[in-house]
């Protein structure tokens, strides 16, 4: 993908761009976008018989997560953590990883962790964030841990996390400015 224009039908009344209701009326073309919301957790089950495109809003610091279920694996979880409350990168690091197994332990104990997208903390937190990695991922056997860092030594961006459904899901997490791939993961 380069670039992705995506066309919205509203329900609420205003006028739509040209050829937005025509676009929003093709099933291969409609999507549906998961907010986030300051200091909380959002999420949402997809349904590729409802829309076979899901993004979500800008990643600046928010982590997203990935969960499926064994009998339910076309419809995957998407969790958005926006919990950015704690003095550092690692504590909200931290933070996020608990609350979210938190709500799935009490809301889906049928879904499990598959994926995580986390913004990359400082250089300076680099030994204690990998002791915690490390712990998450034998805590989360066979998750695929992505980070993404919006201050690289180039140009500072912001990312998306994108899914797509043809015969499975596919997501990516692509770079805002540069467009760079950071990685592709496929559920089959």
């Amino acid at each position: 993908m380069s670039d992705l224009v995506v066309f919205v039908k509203s329900k609420t009344g205003e006028k739509l761009l040209p050829g937005s209701e025509q676009c929003a009326n093709i099933p291969a073309l409609q999507a549906v976008y998961l907010p986030q919301n300051e200091n909380k957790i959002t999420y949402m089950i997809l349904k590729p018989g409802v829309a076979p495109w899901f993004f979500t809003t800008k990643l600046g610091g928010c982590d997203v997560f990935l969960a499926t279920a064994e009998n339910k694996r076309n419809n995957p979880m998407v969790i958005h953590s926006n919990l950015n409350s704690c003095g550092n990168k690692l504590d909200n690091l931290r933070l996020k990883g608990e609350a979210v197994d938190q709500m799935l332990r009490v809301a889906h104990p049928d879904y499990r962790l598959i994926a995580r997208v986390y913004s990359a903390p400082p250089a300076e937190d680099k030994t204690q964030t990998d002791q915690y990695l490390r712990q998450y991922r034998t805590n989360h056997q066979g998750i695929n841990l992505v980070s993404y860092n919006t201050n690289p030594p180039a140009t500072p961006q912001y990312f998306q996390f994108f899914g797509h459904f043809e015969q499975h899901w596919t997501f990516i997490v692509k770079g805002e400015t540069d467009g760079i791939t950071m990685t592709q993961i496929t559920l089959v």
